[in-house]
């Protein structure tokens, strides 16, 4: 039967309460006690006073009445008094079984006044631990990534040691899922002689769930459904007493190489609190260098970008010195905000590799004793002048050679081969260029009058992203008067290549819209052949096509289908040509690949890729501690499937690992990850390209609290909340209580001067 409950929330002060006392002694002392004298005048007076004692013996003890009504108004508040609606089926003190669930997702990491919020959900579960009564079943549920468990036992040392051994992850947790599994253990037990067994109501089985409980947590609930758990009471447990505070964090950070150097993106958001200034700041190999103020507001979002020139980057390369001493195979970008309550997404931490240098060979199809009249003069300019560094030297180390020139001793060393307007190559360099390019290295095209169709589709048909098909001329440049000229249009901004220009549209980009082409190579059209056309002209002939060959694909071919010079195009001399030419000629080589940062979720796998030699990856963690991945005899992940045979370009198990890859999925730990390898004889070696970090799941960032109807949605059906004496629950009586303390004080105010005005 329904009914109400008085609940005192600090039930210590109670004795408080004597304190109703105290008027009553103060009126007791001061009533006055005066001495008979006889005194003729007097006796007037004391008759007179006779007639009003009655009113007066009245008006005190009305006035000792609301003074003690007040000082117990005053005490009551302090006791803050709930009147709570009863449950429909009281339930035993003894239950069936209790099954506590502990919060260890990335937000419990949260600081408050000097400890975090799981310390404090681990004490209060050792606390309900050591409550329970002996005959009384108890379960654990270790709410992370996946809900681990205790299973519902009478030892409680098990699951002391249990919570012992419990450690908060940097992970996303769903707490709906975890109140599922916590349920399915309290079902799982059997009533048997255990307490409770008498009620005619259904058993007593309860969940402890001790949380921060931030709203993300409660979002899909799909883990009770279908469950029913009548009778099963869900306890409610903060660990955290005071208000959720504000956190800010980043939510992405991307690293991007351009002809600059590096540019670093950041993304920030803030959730909760006032709008406030959060510094940002880059350390660059252990160094502070650029900062940032972003003013952030509750539910903003605030993207920055940092710039890295690449003579700060090319001594951090050099030095090797890190934040972490530890490591000591390249440099480090670190990322960080402001200090706040969850540390845990305020720093990212970047690799940076060392740039080695990139040899290029330019292979010059029409040759000029005239500077700007030769077909590479402009190419060779902007590759020469690319990225320079401290030392004073190109990173792109560049010779220029005639076609008779080329064979196969002279690609020995080369990472691209760049052929410019060449007309025809003899058969055997023809050959060498081809197998150059299945080993896994670069090749880029460029057209022009010189060039003999019939020859390159017959030596290099295997390697060409198209069927040339030949020449057609549209205008010329200096003739204001033609409007039939062509332009570049339909970029692949995603492409390595070409997001470096951040172009807002797949038409225009930075340096490359205006450029003006009087003639270009055509291509057959094929839907069908391997290539990816990386932009087109205006009228939609493709202008920058690739291909990838070789086994695995990791040999790269690049084809222009208008000149580098200014014979049928205006290129050379637009803004956009120095940066394209770089990016094309870095991303041949592979060097855009190596560079770039890599970034994961926690939770998300790592594929690494081995050298030939190597018969084990060792990754090691931002703790210190190392992870061993084996290499099968057969070549593939530890787990990964077999790979297929008879596959030249893949190489793939049905986990997507190659034969010369391994899978990493322990992603579980927020920081840099480290890599080594080993090869048969033991030896290891730091393998600084595949090195990567791990950035927390942003959804543990925001901490608001959910409603309690939120929570209810989780529930299996059946199941009630219950929410533990520290909250604020059910009908507060103490403010009603303290505004009756007040009205006494003026009643009582208007009594004293009601008699002064008597006296």
């Amino acid at each position: 039967m329904n009914g109400l409950s008085l609940t005192l929330l600090e039930a210590g002060l109670l004795g408080g309460l004597a304190t109703i006392i105290i008027p009553t002694i103060v009126h007791l002392l001061s009533r006055r006690r005066a001495r008979r004298v006889r005194f003729g005048p007097m006796e007037l007076l004391l008759r007179s006073q006779k007639r009003t004692a009655r009113s007066i013996r009245l008006r005190q003890l009305l006035l000792l009445l609301v003074r003690t009504l007040l000082v117990a108004a005053v005490a009551a508040a302090l006791l803050r008094p709930l009147i709570e609606e009863a449950q429909t089926a009281q339930k035993t003190d003894a239950p069936v079984v209790v099954v506590v669930v502990v919060d260890a997702s990335a937000s419990m990491q949260a600081v408050l006044d000097g400890r975090t919020a799981f310390d404090s959900a681990i004490r209060e579960a050792r606390d309900v631990v050591t409550e329970v009564p002996e005959d009384v079943r108890i379960a654990l549920v270790a709410c992370g990534a996946e809900a681990r468990d205790v299973a519902p036992t009478f030892d409680r040392g098990a699951v002391l040691a249990a919570l012992d051994a419990l450690r908060v992850e940097s992970a996303y947790a769903d707490v709906g899922t975890c109140l599922a599994r916590g349920a399915t253990l309290a079902l799982a037990v059997e009533v048997g002689a255990n307490a409770g067994e008498g009620n005619s109501g259904p058993p007593d089985r309860r969940i402890v769930l001790i949380s921060d409980f931030a709203a993300h947590g409660f979002q899909s609930g799909a883990g009770s459904a279908g469950l029913e758990a009548p009778g099963l009471r869900v306890e409610l447990r903060n660990a955290v007493d005071e208000a959720p505070p504000p956190n800010h964090g980043f939510r992405d950070v991307v690293a991007v190489p351009t002809s600059q150097g590096l540019s670093v993106r950041i993304l920030a958001a803030r959730y909760l609190g006032p709008e406030t200034d959060v510094v940002a700041d880059l350390f660059v190999g252990g160094k502070r260098g650029p900062r940032a103020v972003l003013p952030m507001s509750s539910g903003a979002i605030v993207e920055r970008i940092f710039t890295v020139g690449n003579e700060l980057m090319a001594k951090v390369a050099n030095t090797g010195k890190d934040l972490d001493s530890s490591n000591i195979d390249g440099g480090t970008l670190m990322v960080s905000l402001s200090d706040d309550a969850l540390p845990l997404d305020n720093v990212v931490v970047l690799p940076t590799e060392a740039r080695p240098a990139v040899s290029v060979l330019v292979v010059d199809g029409e040759p000029d004793a005239i500077p700007f009249s030769d077909e590479v003069y402009y190419l060779t300019q902007a590759l020469q002048a690319s990225r320079v560094g401290d030392a004073g030297q190109s990173r792109l180390q560049v010779t220029v050679a005639p076609p008779e020139k080329v064979d196969a001793a002279s690609l020995v060393g080369v990472d691209v081969v760049v052929l410019a307007n060449v007309a025809r190559l003899s058969a055997a360099a023809a050959a060498a260029v081809v197998s150059h390019a299945e080993a896994g290295h670069g090749v880029f095209l460029s057209a022009g009058d010189q060039v003999d169709v019939e020859a390159w589709n017959q030596q290099l048909g295997a390697i060409l992203p198209a069927v040339l098909r030949g020449t057609k001329k549209q205008a010329l440049l200096d003739d204001a008067n033609v409007d039939d000229v062509l332009g570049f249009s339909r970029f692949k901004t995603e492409h390595p290549i070409l997001r470096a220009f951040a172009g807002t549209s797949n038409d225009a980009l930075p340096g490359l819209s205006r450029v003006r082409t009087t003639a270009s190579m055509l291509v057959e059209p094929d839907a069908n052949a391997p290539r990816e056309i990386l932009a087109r002209f205006t009228n939609d002939a493709p202008a920058l096509l690739e291909r990838a060959v070789g086994p695995g694909r990791r040999g790269r071919v690049l084809m222009l289908t208008t000149t580098i010079d200014r014979e049928w195009t205006d290129l050379p001399i637009r803004p956009g040509f120095l940066p394209l030419m770089e990016q094309v000629i870095l991303y041949l080589a592979g060097a855009l690949d190596d560079e770039r940062p890599r970034t994961l979720r926690v939770g998300q796998p790592r594929i690494i890729r081995l050298p030939v030699d190597a018969t084990a990856a060792i990754v090691v963690l931002p703790d210190g501690k190392e992870r061993i991945l084996e290499r099968r005899g057969d070549g593939i992940s530890v787990d990964a499937a077999p790979t297929p045979t008879g596959s030249d370009d893949v190489d793939a198990g049905s986990d997507g690992t190659r034969a010369n890859e391994v899978r990493f999925v322990d992603t579980d730990q927020v920081g840099l990850h480290r890599i080594l390898v080993r090869n048969a004889a033991g030896d290891r070696r730091t393998l600084p390209g595949e090195r990567f970090t791990v950035m927390m799941d942003p959804r543990e960032a925001d901490l608001t609290r959910v409603d309690d109807d939120v929570i209810k949605s989780t529930l299996p059906q059946g199941a009630s909340i219950q929410r533990d004496r520290d909250d604020d629950h059910g009908t507060a009586l103490w403010p009603w209580l303290l505004l009756a303390a007040i009205a006494f004080l003026g009643v009582e105010a208007a009594l004293i001067a009601r008699r002064n005005s008597t006296n």
